[in-house]
């Protein structure tokens, strides 16, 4: 789940940025409703995923699938934000990022 995550954002870096990253103002009503739900519609996949593989509460699930995203989201903003940094190879740095996530939520 969190590869085609990351995937999406860096090979559809467009629909990503307007979907995720790029400040809303000059958007008509219509546009954020549908640039909204784009965006819901990503974090669900995340939020079900923790859903299926947690044994808690709502409260706990949520927490955890706000947290796991916020930081896959981080991941794909700076590597589309930041191409200049001297980022390690970019596959060991997505694999080294989504294992630590893995191990710390999932165990």
């Amino acid at each position: 789940m969190g590869k085609e995550y990351v995937r999406f954002g860096l090979e559809e870096s467009d629909a990503y940025r307007m979907a995720f990253i790029l400040e809303r103002r000059n958007l008509t009503d219509e546009d954020r409703i549908v640039i909204h739900q784009a965006g819901m519609h990503g974090f669900s996949i995340v939020q079900n995923f923790f859903q299926d593989e947690l044994d808690g509460d709502d409260r706990t699930t949520a927490a955890a699938a706000q947290s796991a995203w916020a930081s896959m989201h981080g991941l794909v903003s700076l590597l589309l934000t930041r191409p200049d940094f001297p980022w390690v190879e970019q596959e060991a740095l997505i694999e080294t990022h989504l294992d630590r996530l893995c191990r710390d939520f999932l165990g």
